[in-house]
């Protein structure tokens, strides 16, 4: 068994179970709940650097270096969920087959997706998404999904000082390897922002 497939396996050993991982990838590496496995994605229920539950974060298994099941300190994250009461979502209604499902129905469920884009040999990209720190060939948008097609999805982006942009945007899917829901920076834009962007 190749080092890839083992770590796809203890993933999807972990889905549905209460245990915390660790995910590595290139960029660094994750703690959550794996709620949900697909044939080339996985969702994880994340926890943030202030050991907050923060949301849905949609994973390719390619992009994975390695994963630890426990993670590392995780008895420590179990205790501060208890002493907080901090409630996992559990399961999203996502069906995650295929990356055009996963925001398809994704953003329907969610006010704000956030996409990842790796732009390697792609050019610079439009610039109103925010650089990742560390590869400037990567870069983030934040909006809500207007329509999803075969190889593109369509958004509204949102600027970081939650002003809806005038004009829809257009993403090729072959570019986007993580998307993101219902995290704590997501809600704050919503909540600063005037109106839902649907117009």
């Amino acid at each position: 068994m190749t080092v890839k497939a083992k770590i796809k396996q203890r993933i999807n050993a972990a889905c549905g179970s209460n245990d915390i991982v660790r995910v590595y990838m290139s960029d660094g590496y994750v703690d959550g709940f794996v709620v949900a496995v697909g044939a080339k994605h996985f969702a994880l229920e994340i926890f943030s650097d202030t050991i907050q539950l923060n949301g849905l974060n949609f994973l390719r298994f390619k992009d994975v270096a390695d994963c630890r099941n426990p993670a590392p300190f995780h008895e420590f994250l179990y205790r501060v969920m208890v002493l907080r009461k901090i409630k996992r979502v559990g399961s999203p209604n996502v069906d995650i087959s295929s990356l055009k499902s996963i925001l398809k129905i994704g953003g329907a469920h969610f006010p704000l997706t956030t996409i990842h884009l790796d732009l390697k040999g792609k050019g610079k990209g439009k610039g109103k998404g925010s650089i990742e720190e560390g590869d400037r060939s990567k870069v983030c948008y934040i909006g809500r999904v207007i329509s999803v097609q075969n190889k593109t999805v369509k958004m509204r982006c949102i600027s970081p000082g939650a002003q809806w942009e005038p004009v829809v945007e257009v993403y090729p899917l072959k570019l986007i390897f993580r998307v993101d829901f219902g995290g704590g920076y997501e809600d704050a834009l919503l909540l600063a922002a005037e109106g839902d962007g649907s117009r």
